[in-house]
C-alpha cells in the first residue's frame, strides 16, 4: 500500500509540474509575432542555468539529464495512450507496479535475518515474478498480433500497387505535366 501511495504521489507531482511548465509554455510570448515566440534567452538578459544539489549536475554538459531530455514528450505519450489505447495502458501500469513490488520484496529479502522470513518472501517473490513475466508476455502477444495486422494491410497495399502500376504511373506523368503546363 505504501509503495502505490509512493507512485501515487510521484505521479501527481510529475503531472502537476507538467501543468505548469505547459501554462508557462502557452503564455509564452503572447502578442509577440510568431518569430519572436522563440524559447531561448530575451535580448539583453543572460542565460540562466538551473541549481541542482546533485554532485556533477551544475555543469552545462549535464544539464537536462536529471529527468531526461523528453520526458515531458513520454508523459504526454502516455497520456495519449491512457486515451487511445487503454488495453496497453492497463498492462504498462501492471508491468510497473509489479516491477516496484518485486524490488521492494527484494530489498526486503536481503535485510531480513530469520530463515523463515526469507523464505515466505522469496515464494512470494516467487509468484510474483511469474505474473510479471506473464503480463510482459501478453503485452509482447497484443504487440505482435498488431504488429502482424500492420504487415498484412501493408503487403495489401503493396500488391494492389503492383497491380495498379500502369494506372498510377500515368496519373503521375499527368500530374506532373499538367501543372508544369499552368506555368507558362
Amino acid at each position: 500500500m505504501k509503495n502505490v501511495l509512493c507512485f501515487l504521489f510521484a505521479m501527481a507531482f510529475v503531472v502537476s509540474g507538467f501543468a505548469l511548465a505547459e501554462a508557462q509554455e502557452n503564455n509564452f510570448g503572447k502578442g509577440f509575432p510568431h518569430s519572436m515566440n522563440a524559447p531561448g534567452p530575451k535580448p539583453g538578459k543572460a542565460p540562466s542555468q538551473p541549481k541542482r544539489n546533485f554532485p556533477g549536475m551544475n555543469k552545462p554538459s549535464n544539464q537536462g539529464r536529471f529527468m531526461g531530455d523528453n520526458s515531458h514528450n513520454r508523459f504526454r505519450d502516455i497520456e495519449g495512450m491512457k486515451k487511445n489505447d487503454p488495453e496497453r495502458f492497463k498492462m504498462l501500469k501492471e508491468d510497473a507496479e509489479l516491477d516496484l513490488k518485486i524490488k521492494e520484496l527484494a530489498r526486503k529479502f536481503k535485510n531480513e535475518k530469520d530463515g523463515e522470513q526469507k523464505e515466505a518472501l522469496r515464494k512470494e517473490i516467487t509468484e510474483l515474478c511469474t505474473k510479471h513475466f506473464e503480463v510482459r508476455q501478453q503485452r509482447r502477444e497484443l504487440d505482435l498480433a498488431r504488429m502482424k495486422a500492420w504487415l498484412n494491410q501493408m503487403e495489401q497495399g503493396v500488391e494492389k500497387s503492383r497491380q495498379n502500376k500502369d494506372k498510377i504511373i500515368e496519373q503521375r506523368i499527368n500530374s506532373l505535366l499538367d501543372d508544369s503546363l499552368g506555368e507558362f
